[in-house]
This record gives C-alpha cells, structure tokens and sequence, in this order.
C-alpha cells in the first residue's frame, strides 16, 4: 500500500505524522510513504532524518492584522494555496496513493483537498481539544477526523465523521532503559536530571525560567538539568553549570527516557 502524509511547521505535527508512519512500517513492510511538507520549514529537514520522501509546497500562514499588509500577505497566502493544491494533485497522481493523512499546519489543506477531489480517502487529525483553522475548514471534506479527546466531538459539523484514536506517539519513547538513555547522553549515572521540553519553535521566557535556579529546592540533589528546543529557542537559553541545550525532536524520547526527578513540558 501506499500513503501520503502531509504535516508541517512544529514538531507538535511532525512528530503524529512520523508515529503512524513508522506503525505502518512495522505492519506493513512492504508499504510505501511520501511525506508533502512546507518548504524553508522544519520538516524538510526532520522528515528525510528517519528515512522517508518529503516534497515541499509554498505555503504561507494567513495573517490575522486589520492592515493593508495583512491584507497583501492573505492575498499572497491565497495565491500559494492554488498554486499549491495544483502542485499536491500533480505528486499524488505521481504517487497513487491508496490513503493520504494530514496531521496538522497550514500544507494540510492544498494536499489533503487535493486528495479528496482526486478521490481518495482522507484522514486529518487533530492533537488538539479545539481545532484549528486548517482542520476546521478540511472538516467539511476530508472522510474522518482523528481526535485525541472524546469531548472534542462536540467542535465539528459531523460528529459521525470523527474517530477518538489518542494522539500517535512516537515507538521510540519508553524503550530504552534510564541507564541507557545515560549512557547515549554522556550523563553520569549517579547525576540526577531534570528534562525541560518548551516546544520545537522555543520559548524564550521558559528556557530563562528554568536557568533561575531558585525553583529548585534547596534541598534538592538535581546536578543537572537539559532544555530540549530547536531554533530560536535554543539561541535564548543561558546555562547554568551542568546544564545543557538538545536538538528538539532528535533528543526527546532519549531525554525522556534518562530524566531522574521529571520531564517539565507545555503542549507539543
């Protein structure tokens, strides 16, 4: 069988994408995968790392200003989708796919729409309780939503049309031991380490948060402490002694594996 997957802009829609490939994957071996992804964005460059196909499209976010600007841009914007949605048909009549999933960003409209008009099935899912703009308007046209939250029916259109699945984790997490994940790190054994994970785009304001050590007890043995981010996140993280920045989506399933006292992280 062949799949299309179509994610894009934070590794919060890379990382549900590459999940379900790489489930596939392992039941199907034999199985084919073609990534469609935004180009000049993270997953150009993440997606080809684990062994998969991605083309890019121009995408362009839309812009929420009551400006001539933002109205120059939203017609910029509008402009790519059309040249886009004809770019996506041409590389799935290439591909013949037999299913095409979107898992999130502004690339999953021209792709998946292009998809449905070329009539084959369509899934887009939805990490988060509240859809997003994208989701919200492939809704009306996609064959299921994928929901991680049984509440969340209640936002679409077509309650019959969405599937409570979870959110798609990445097989990676949990499978190595705390000794392990150490050992790959560099990190002594004996050190205790605390994890801190602020979203693949960084936060500026909680990687200096966690550089103040004050929210540390005093009574605390944690010697060290690690900031998964990936630009501009990292570039804002002064470090304390023992402390560390990693690549984002390379680092954190072994990150998470070797935290001693805990993981701290926001929505991904």
């Amino acid at each position: 069988m062949k799949f299309v997957f179509t994610c894009g802009g934070t590794a919060g829609h890379i990382n549900p994408a590459l999940a379900v490939a790489g489930r596939l994957r392992e039941l199907l071996p034999d199985s084919e995968m073609l990534f469609i992804g935004a180009e000049g964005k993270m997953e150009m460059e993440l997606v080809p790392r684990e062994g998969y196909r991605i083309e890019g499209l121009k995408i362009t976010n839309i812009s929420r200003e009551h400006s001539l600007s933002g109205i120059v841009h939203n017609l910029d914007t509008l402009k790519n989708v059309a040249v886009s949605l004809h770019e996506a048909k041409k590389l799935i009549r290439e591909f013949k796919p037999d299913a095409a999933i979107g898992t999130g960003g502004y690339v999953c409209y021209p792709v998946l729409t292009a998809a449905h008009e070329l009539h084959i099935p369509t899934f887009v899912h939805e990490s988060n309780a509240v859809p997003g703009l994208t989701t919200k308007m492939l809704a009306e046209h996609v064959d299921r939503v994928l929901v991680g939250f049984e509440d969340s029916r209640r936002y679409y259109k077509h309650p019959d049309r969405v599937e409570v699945t979870g959110t798609p984790v990445r097989g990676e997490f949990g499978c190595e031991t705390k000794e392990q994940a150490k050992a790959e790190l560099g990190i002594p054994a004996g050190e205790k380490l605390v994890v801190s994970v602020w979203g693949s785009l960084g936060a500026g304001h909680m990687n200096e948060v966690m550089t103040d050590r004050s929210w540390i007890p005093k009574s605390s043995t944690v010697s060290r402490a690690s900031d998964c981010c990936m630009p501009p996140g990292a570039g804002t993280m002064p470090v304390w002694p023992k402390s560390s920045v990693r690549p984002h989506l390379i680092w954190r399933s072994t990150g998470s594996s070797c935290a001693n006292t805990s993981t701290i992280c926001r929505a991904l």
